[in-house]
């Protein structure tokens, strides 16, 4: 499995590619890179503050509660807090455009 290759992205839709862009603006992408390297499962990365999870089917966010997407953007906080704000100022449109994006992956 560790030759396994990440499944390729379906059609990127115009709001998608939108979406990337204002994940972008707002800064997520200070910690959400869009090229990462994987590790096995069970792994712990950055001193211990997060294990690598298995499959995580339809949960998001390093512990697994999240059950949507926007759940799991209003779960970050700390150094994450000023972005989440962002997200939650943005238009309705510019906010569906990043779920769309993240639901693109």
């Amino acid at each position: 499995m560790r030759a396994t290759l990440v499944p390729p992205r379906g059609p990127i839709s115009f709001d998608a590619s939108e979406g990337e862009k204002v994940f972008n603006s707002i800064g997520c992408e200070t910690c959400h890179k869009n090229t990462f390297v994987t590790v096995p499962a069970g792994t712990s990365i950055n001193g211990g503050a997060f294990k690598v999870p298995t499959a995580l089917a339809k949960r998001f966010m390093h512990d697994l509660r999240s059950h949507s997407l926007d759940d799991a953007i209003q779960r970050h906080g700390g150094q994450a807090a000023s972005v989440r704000s962002s997200f939650n100022a943005l238009s309705t449109t510019n906010k569906t455009r990043v779920l769309r994006f993240l639901a693109s992956l």
